[in-house]
C-alpha cells in the first residue's frame, strides 16, 4: 500500500502536468498542431522504448527500476520549475521535458507492476493488479481536475513544484518498502547473457505463439491505434469551443470511463 499510494500520488501529479502543458502550448499560438505533436512526444517515447522497457526492468533490481524511471520524471520537472522561476522558461522546452517524461513513463509501469509478485502473496495478485489499474485510472480521473483548477488559482509553477514533491514520495516510498527476493537476475552457468533487443524479440514471440495472448495483443494495438487519434483530436478541439475547463472535464469524464474496469 506504501509503494501504490506514493506511486499514485506520482501518476495524478504527472497527469496534472500533462494538461498543463496542453493549456500552455495552446495558450501561446492556438494551434492545434502544437498541440497534436506534444502529444506525439508523449506516446512516441512510450511506442519506442515499451517493447524493450520489460528486458531493461528484467536487468536490474525492481526498487532500481523504479527509482531510476522516478527519478528522471523528477529530474525533468524539476529543470523545468527552475526555469520557469528564473523566468527563463519557453514554449518549445515543454517538447523534450514531455518526451522524457514519456520515457520514464515507459518503464514505470512495467517496473511497477513487476514488483508486485515482491509485494504481495500469490493469493493477493488479482487485489493488487487491480489497485495497479486503478492507479493509472486515478491518474486519468484527477490529474486534469487537479491541474485545471490549480492553473486558474496559481499558475504552472506551483503546479510544477507539487509534481516535484509527487516523485519525490514516489521514490521514498520505493526506497522505504522491503521488496522479498528483490535481487538482479544472474544469467544461466556459462551461458552469455543475451541482448536486450533478442530478449524483446523473445517475450514478442511467447506472445504471438499463445493464442489467447496473441488475441489480446492484437486486441490491444487495433484499440489503442484508433483511440490515439481521438484523444489527439479531442484537446484542441474542445480548447478552440469551450477553454481549458472544459477540456478538464472532458477529459475526466474519459478517465471515469476507464475506473469501473479497473476496479
Amino acid at each position: 500500500m506504501l509503494v501504490w499510494t506514493t506511486q499514485t500520488v506520482s501518476l495524478v501529479g504527472s497527469s496534472a502536468v500533462r494538461f498543463a502543458f496542453i493549456v500552455q502550448v495552446w495558450a501561446s499560438g492556438q494551434r492545434a498542431t502544437a498541440v497534436t505533436l506534444l502529444s506525439l512526444c508523449s506516446l512516441l517515447p512510450q511506442a519506442l522504448f515499451s517493447p524493450i522497457a520489460g528486458a531493461v526492468v528484467d536487468r536490474i533490481s525492481k526498487r532500481a527500476a523504479l527509482q531510476i524511471a522516478d527519478a528522471g520524471g523528477l529530474l525533468s520537472v524539476g529543470i523545468l520549475a527552475i526555469f520557469h522561476y528564473t523566468g527563463s522558461m519557453h514554449s518549445w522546452e515543454l517538447y523534450p521535458a514531455t518526451f522524457l517524461l514519456g520515457s520514464c513513463a515507459a518503464f514505470q509501469f512495467p517496473a511497477f507492476a513487476s514488483a508486485v509478485p515482491l509485494l504481495v502473496r500469490k493469493d493477493q495478485f488479482g487485489r493488487a493488479n487491480g489497485l495497479l489499474a486503478g492507479a493509472k485510472s486515478a491518474a486519468g480521473i484527477c490529474g486534469p481536475s487537479l491541474g485545471a483548477v490549480m492553473l486558474t488559482l496559481t499558475g504552472i509553477g506551483p503546479l510544477l513544484l507539487l509534481d516535484v514533491v509527487s516523485y519525490a514520495c514516489a521514490l521514498t516510498g520505493s526506497r522505504l518498502v522491503r521488496l522479498n527476493g528483490d535481487r538482479i537476475p544472474e544469467p544461466g552457468t556459462g551461458a552469455p547473457r543475451r541482448k536486450i533487443t533478442a530478449e524483446a524479440v523473445q517475450g514478442l514471440r511467447f506472445l504471438w505463439v499463445q493464442p489467447s495472448l496473441r488475441a489480446l495483443t492484437m486486441n490491444f494495438c487495433l484499440v489503442n491505434l484508433v483511440m490515439v487519434f481521438g484523444f489527439a483530436l479531442i484537446s484542441p478541439m474542445v480548447l478552440l469551443k469551450s477553454g481549458d475547463a472544459a477540456l478538464a472535464a472532458v477529459n475526466t469524464a474519459i478517465g471515469s470511463v476507464v475506473w469501473p474496469a479497473a476496479c
